[in-house]
């Protein structure tokens, strides 16, 4: 089964096994600006720089547009906007696929 003796070995034996730490002169994560930080083992990029908008999400998207509000992390509405965005190729998918049929 999947408690058996040889279930529980490979279990422990996996436990034992050494942690992996990557060589951090070898990252190649497109660019330069990656942080490796202690006890992580995926390197972090630095944030994208945006802009604060105070009118509100509409405002943000007369500003800079759904997909640059969405996709190119233009302000700070970047998960509303994906959230909109969503619907509408939801509602397109299902619309395509209901006359199709």
């Amino acid at each position: 089964g999947l408690h058996g003796p040889s279930r529980v070995h490979e279990c422990l034996e996996f436990t034992n096994r050494q942690t992996y730490v990557p060589d951090t002169d070898s990252l190649a994560m497109g660019d330069d600006n990656t942080v490796l930080n202690k006890g992580e083992r995926i390197p972090r990029r630095s944030l994208p720089d945006f802009e604060h908008e105070d009118g509100g999400f509409i405002l943000a998207l007369k500003k800079h547009g759904l997909i640059g509000t969405a996709l190119d992390d233009k302000n700070h509405y970047g998960p509303h906007a994906m959230i909109i965005l969503l619907i509408i190729v939801a509602t397109v998918t299902g619309s395509l696929l209901y006359l199709l049929m």
